[in-house]
């Protein structure tokens, strides 16, 4: 799948679901993880779980796809901090 179909594909997602709510999550995380997400995680953690969108902007309740630079380095930094007993 092109990274253009990605994004059309998410986009298609984001219109569907209209709004974010206790099992939807969308951050902008375009470079980094944004700092809220582990806030994010732990209130999944305790509910039922949900699905937390990265590369996801919100202005005035409207969601944009900004995409993300590296999303290997996102995933790796997200496990890795996520296993850090610090």
């Amino acid at each position: 799948m092109t990274a253009e179909a990605r994004k059309d594909a998410v986009e298609q997602l984001l219109a569907s679901l209209d709004k974010e709510g206790v099992e939807v999550e969308f951050k902008a995380a375009t470079d980094n993880l944004p700092k809220s997400i582990w806030e994010t995680i732990s209130a999944f953690a305790n509910t039922a779980g949900g699905t937390l969108f990265l590369g996801v902007s919100e202005t005035k309740r409207t969601f944009s796809v900004d995409g993300v630079q590296n999303a290997e380095k996102l995933e790796s930094d997200f496990w890795n901090t996520l296993r850090n007993k610090n």
